[in-house]
């Protein structure tokens, strides 16, 4: 469970550490230097947010210790954008913003409006997920997005110059989203998402509504690599249900090399074409089109196999400082007290390990977790549970914890 520590002034290895509760700045035209009111001034991924007054000046409160991105908006102007740490005293900030100049991008160029109806259902399941909440998550302005599906490359990309505005009816959150990219490759089965989120609370009209939602929003973090970090920092993970293993990634023996593979596969093939006829093969005298679908079945057999490592059964090893996660590789991480959900099941045979939630983690580098729970999203790739689960339908304030029961 994270732990919220409000305006805290901490002593670590003797030396003093400043903690800011808010930052002040003004905002105001790049060109007329006339004061810009009513620009949205928002903590990214947080229920934190203001706006300017009718002089472009804005208070901001930092809801908790820790490391946020700061985004300043305004319609008609490029954004704002400055990583701000609590830690660090932050001077009175004054902001320029630039009007936005439209260019013609090729994703505007190729915006494949014929194609949207076909291209939309896609894109939303694997933007919003396919989990249970993601059936109560509804996109209100949808035909703001733009989408195109690359038949050379077999990608579907997507891109809005607006905020899209997204109502999770799960969690009870409005979410007002600014895309930065979008790209699904289907031939190397790649995808990468990437924008800024501002969250609203919705109303909630009535207790009970309330409360299911405060269930959900406990559901949805319970077994998600926000919790994993938390118990992981607070050496809780093994209490709170986590099993977790070195991975590494080892050649299989049961595939040949690649250039065997290729040699192989040009040499049946040029022979069918030139001959059809019979040739030798590994396994005696077989046609070509045996020995084509040999190869091609070895092809498709994975370069590397996992192996499990060091089972890990405190954060020892793995954790520097109380908050640096100082470990680079892949980690499998099981979490046991949910099963995976059946859609997911559905998704490739067999399950997870005994039905529970099954995820790799490939930490590309150290990893540093703020006390709010920030940490820079660049340095870690999510596979298995986790890559599946951890899309917009799912997401949570920065910050966020259950309330105790």
């Amino acid at each position: 469970m994270r732990i919220i520590i409000l305006s805290l002034i901490f002593i670590a290895f003797t030396i003093p550490t400043f903690s800011q509760s808010s930052i002040q700045g003004k905002v105001v035209d790049a060109e007329t230097n006339e004061p810009i009111p009513f620009a949205n001034v928002f903590f990214s991924g947080t229920l934190v947010g203001t706006t300017t007054d009718v002089d472009g000046n804005f208070s901001l409160d930092f809801f908790s210790e820790g490391k946020y991105d700061l985004i300043i908006k305004f319609v008609g102007y490029q954004e704002y954008f400055r990583q701000v740490d609590s830690s660090e005293e932050i001077p009175f900030l004054d902001v320029t913003l630039n009007q936005e100049v439209i260019e013609l991008k090729e994703v505007y160029v190729n915006a494949d409006t014929s194609g949207w109806e076909n291209n939309y259902p896609s894109f939303k399941d694997l933007f919003l997920g396919r989990t249970e909440n993601a059936s109560k998550v509804e996109i209100a302005n949808p035909r703001d997005i733009f989408l195109y599906y690359d038949a050379v490359d077999n990608g579907l990309f997507a891109h809005s110059r607006k905020e899209i505005v997204i109502e999770n009816k799960a969690l009870g959150y409005r979410m007002n989203y600014i895309m930065k990219d979008f790209q699904m490759h289907y031939r190397t089965g790649e995808f990468g998402s990437f924008g800024v989120p501002r969250f609203e609370e919705l109303e909630s009209r009535g207790k009970a509504r309330m409360k299911r939602w405060k269930k959900e929003r406990k559901r949805a973090y319970l077994g998600s690599f926000n919790h994993f970090l938390n118990s992981l920092i607070s050496n809780t993970f093994s209490e709170e249900g986590f099993i977790v293993q070195e991975l590494h990634m080892i050649p299989n023996k049961k595939r040949p090399s690649q250039e065997l593979i290729d040699q192989k596969l040009s040499l049946f093939r040029g022979e069918l074409r030139s001959t059809g006829s019979v040739s030798l093969s590994i396994g005696g005298n077989t046609s070509n089109m045996d020995s084509i679908r040999l190869w091609s079945r070895l092809n498709r057999l994975p370069a590397l196999i996992d192996s499990l490592g060091v089972k890990y059964t405190k954060n020892d090893d793995l954790v520097e400082l109380g908050k640096v996660i100082n470990y680079k590789g892949y980690l499998r991480i099981i979490y046991t007290k949910e099963p995976e959900e059946n859609n997911y099941s559905l998704t490739r045979p067999g399950g997870g390990v005994d039905n529970k939630q099954t995820s790799t983690v490939l930490f590309r580098e150290p990893l540093k977790v703020y006390k709010n729970g920030y940490y820079d999203v660049g340095k870690v790739i999510f596979l298995g549970y986790f890559g599946w689960s951890s899309k917009i339908a799912e997401m949570l304030p920065l910050g966020y914890q259950p309330e105790s029961e």
